[in-house]
């Protein structure tokens, strides 16, 4: 059973996602415009990858790999104009 604090957080993590998702398509908006990133894109597309990108690295503790993963999301996610 779910209290007020409980409904509490789960309304202050939907802000949260809610602002962080919005900045996120902000500036994605913006590099689009100037060809830095590729049409098709999406915001949501960008958080789960740096999500993914945060797991890998923290459950191997592997920093070079998190480089490497870094590398290919932003080759492909990368414009005509980069």
């Amino acid at each position: 059973m779910q209290d007020s604090r409980d409904a509490d957080l789960l309304e202050q993590n939907a802000g949260c996602q809610a602002m962080i998702t919005n900045a996120a398509r902000d500036l994605l908006r913006r590099a689009q415009q100037t060809g830095a990133v590729r049409p098709g894109i999406r915001a949501e597309d960008l958080l789960a990858l740096v999500n993914a990108i945060s797991l890998a690295a923290e459950q191997h503790d592997d920093d070079e790999q998190a480089d490497r993963l870094l590398e290919i999301a932003i080759e492909g996610i990368r414009g005509q104009a980069a």
